[in-house]
């Protein structure tokens, strides 16, 4: 369904675009469509997780409502003028019913402002269906009415959905500017203490709010230590395969951890083959030199390929128990 009057909130400032971080043409790109009166009915916004693409749209109302009464409530979240559309929280899918809520919604008149915004979120998990009754709304949109669809991929997007909206991408940082940004929120202070800044900034794929969430909500703390207890038992059959055991029954937390398992297996790789590139997952060369004592670098090899096979079959719908056996069968070939 929706979550209506808004989703989040940014600190209402004289230029509200002072809430995204970098994304300078981006900014200055919005703007000037605002100030000139050409803003297209409908973008489509791409970016990773945590990259700003909702914070981006917000910023967008903001600046259009600048000076208008009831324009503030929108920097809190409150607006009734800008809705936020997302899948429910326990569909992978985006359905056609939300989308035919929304085309309903879109034709009330706004409550507070001259126009309406409509934040769709995660789009390209919209069904076929769903794509085409968002298109009816897309060709044809009530006056005053602006859509943002927020997506990591626009092409997964049917082509007429993509002819309708111009995709705007949110800027992915370096690895310095990821960390100058965490370094300079006073609430990371501590987190960015830890041996933790580093692996943060490399794993986040150039996205600011993933960095700061891993560092935050310690992601990966499980994950990371079930990966370390299957490195660690890997020349022990019986100990390996209870460990492989507890890995995760969802789909999404299996390949989650297969992609981690591929990290840990790339640091071992590298080292052994005398690399300098930084650790993607071990915090120090130091922990990694107690796994993977076992396999020569032609195994290492080996578990790498074979663990692509695995996380490719995983995302391919493929049996998560013969996939366990499988990986049991790959450490076994790699001894």
């Amino acid at each position: 369904m929706t979550s209506s009057d808004g989703k989040g909130a940014i600190a209402m400032t004289a230029d509200p675009f002072d809430a995204l971080r970098g994304n300078g043409d981006l900014k200055k790109f919005l703007k000037n469509e605002i100030d000139l009166g050409t803003l297209a009915h409908a973008y489509i916004i791409e970016g990773a997780e945590g990259t700003g693409k909702h914070t981006a749209a917000l910023c967008a109302a903001c600046y259009m409502a600048r000076g208008l009464p009831g324009g503030e409530k929108i920097a809190r979240g409150l607006s009734p003028d800008v809705m936020v559309f997302a899948p429910p929280s326990d569909r992978k899918t985006f359905p056609v019913d939300t989308v035919r809520e929304m085309r309903a919604r879109a034709f009330i008149l706004p409550n507070d402002l001259p126009f309406r915004i409509f934040i769709v979120e995660k789009t390209e998990r919209m069904t076929a269906q769903a794509q085409n009754a968002a298109l009816k709304i897309l060709e044809e949109p009530p006056k005053n009415t602006y859509f943002f669809l927020l997506c990591e991929n626009a092409s997964a997007l049917l082509p007429t959905v993509r002819s309708r909206a111009p995709v705007l991408r949110m800027q992915r940082f370096s690895p310095e500017e990821t960390e100058a940004y965490l370094r300079a929120d006073a609430d990371l202070a501590e987190k960015c203490a830890s041996a933790r800044l580093a692996l943060a900034v490399k794993n986040s794929g150039g996205s600011y709010g993933k960095a700061k969430a891993m560092l935050l909500s310690g992601e990966d703390g499980e994950e990371r230590d079930l990966v370390t207890a299957i490195l660690g038992k890997a020349d022990a059959p019986v100990e390996l395969l209870l460990q492989l055991q507890k890995l995760p029954k969802d789909r999404e937390d299996f390949i989650a951890e297969l992609n981690l398992m591929q990290r840990a297996v790339r640091d071992l790789l590298m080292l052994r083959s005398g690399g300098k590139e930084d650790l993607l997952f071990f915090f120090d060369r130091t922990e990694a030199d107690g796994y993977g004592k076992t396999m020569a670098r032609d195994e290492l090899f080996v578990l790498s390929d074979r663990l692509a096979e695995l996380t490719f079959a995983a995302a391919r719908n493929a049996n998560l128990r013969n996939l366990q056996y499988g990986l049991y069968g790959a450490f076994k070939c790699a001894q």
